[in-house]
């Protein structure tokens, strides 16, 4: 079991990466048990002019480029905080203003606000606006046509037509979700393996199709079960997703994919007071660092470098309007190295995983064996849902 203190040194590492405000810093010390008192005693260990000295350089083998400085803003309508696809996008964003030489923001944006936070920030003369999901579509459609000089992006979204100022980058989510529920096929015992979805749309089906047809590609018997949360909050909602998985394993499973956001969190929560009866799939960042003892996978979604790479084809004037789903091989998803391996290709190998490592050598060898069939063009993993 870790001590506290592992857990306050881990988010203490988060924070000076920036991948924490001091808003959320404090929300999850709180959250260890930690006193208001320890939490700001934690925090002046991090004075402002240092943390500021440690903004201003460049990480280590990365240059600030020279010439003007831009800005970028991220809008979603969904949350930072969500351990999942926001904060990978603040990362990127983070990223690009550190080392392409950018003052960036992030604006959270409520239902009615997306056009108009939009027009205010290109209005304002921001050089490049990056809107985050299908609800930021029509915003961007609309906007980005009356700001011809300025440059607009969607990250998880597309827009109905080529627009020259735009970019779009969507991650294909088949083949990453593929393989996490050809794992499943193969972890499952009960021959159930359950899914919570957030919505029906075309993203969510394309998550479901890959867990459907990877688990019967290892498991022709299992079957997968799942069940849509739904709601005015389908992709923030924990509490229903805990409560989807957790009568998913009434009816039989042992294994729960999960459709991403943070209502994923939902999922692993149930899989962690299981004992031992239910693991967890996660999705976007590698969540079984998070819930070793419980996850045992997690599909990669790369969102921190669908915003990155915008960002540098902004500045580099490489801009190449369009919308790109992006699967393994374009560097937009993948399965994570569930079994601390280090495959040569794989973008972001990570040790620490605990259930994967103890899985025979076999059954590891066989997932990523999958894995380069994909990417040699030897699988091809349909978009189409079984009803």
């Amino acid at each position: 079991m870790r001590r506290p203190v592992d857990h306050l040194l881990e988010l203490l590492a988060d924070y000076d990466r920036d991948m924490l405000s001091r808003r959320q810093f404090v929300q999850k010390a709180s959250l260890l048990g930690l006193s208001a008192a320890a939490i700001a005693a934690a925090l002046d260990t991090r004075s402002t002019s240092a943390r500021a000295a440690r903004q201003a350089t460049p990480p280590t083998g990365a240059t600030t480029p020279n010439g003007e400085r831009m800005s970028a803003a991220l809008v979603t309508p969904q949350k930072t905080g969500d351990l999942g696809p926001v904060d990978s996008m603040v990362d990127g964003l983070n990223r690009g203003g550190k080392e392409l030489n950018y003052d960036v923001k992030v604006v959270e944006v409520v239902q009615g606000e997306y056009s108009e936070a939009v027009r205010s920030l290109a209005s304002s003369g921001t050089n490049l606006v990056i809107g985050a999901f299908p609800p930021m579509i029509d915003a961007i459609n609309d906007m980005a046509p009356q700001f011809p000089n300025q440059r607009f992006a969607l990250i998880i979204g597309e827009t109905p037509d080529v627009i020259p100022n735009v970019v779009s980058y969507w991650e294909l989510g088949l083949e990453g979700c593929f393989l996490v529920g050809a794992l499943a096929g193969l972890y499952s015992k009960s021959g159930t393996v359950g899914g919570v979805l957030s919505i029906r749309n075309p993203e969510q089906d394309r998550f479901i199709a890959g867990y459907q047809q990877g688990v019967k590609a290892t498991n022709k018997n299992a079957k997968f079960v799942f069940n849509v949360i739904g709601g005015n909050s389908p992709f923030e909602d924990p509490a229903t997703a805990k409560r989807l998985a957790q009568l998913l394993q009434e009816q039989g499973a042992d294994v729960v994919c999960g459709g991403g956001g943070q209502s994923i969190q939902g999922i692993h929560d149930a899989a962690a007071a299981s004992n031992g009866a239910l693991v967890s799939m996660g999705m976007d960042r590698d969540q079984c660092l998070r819930r070793p003892d419980s996850t045992l996978a997690s599909v990669r979604i790369y969102e921190a470098n669908m915003v990155y790479k915008v960002m540098k084809a902004n500045r580099d004037g490489a801009w190449t309007p369009g919308n790109f789903l992006v699967g393994i091989k374009d560097g937009g998803e993948d399965i994570c190295t569930f079994d601390n391996s280090h495959p040569v290709d794989h973008q972001d190998p990570e040790t620490g995983h605990v259930l994967g490592p103890k899985l025979p050598q076999d059954v590891r060898d066989m997932i990523w064996n999958l894995r380069q069939q994909i990417l040699d063009g030897k699988l091809k993993v349909e978009n189409k849902v079984q009803e």
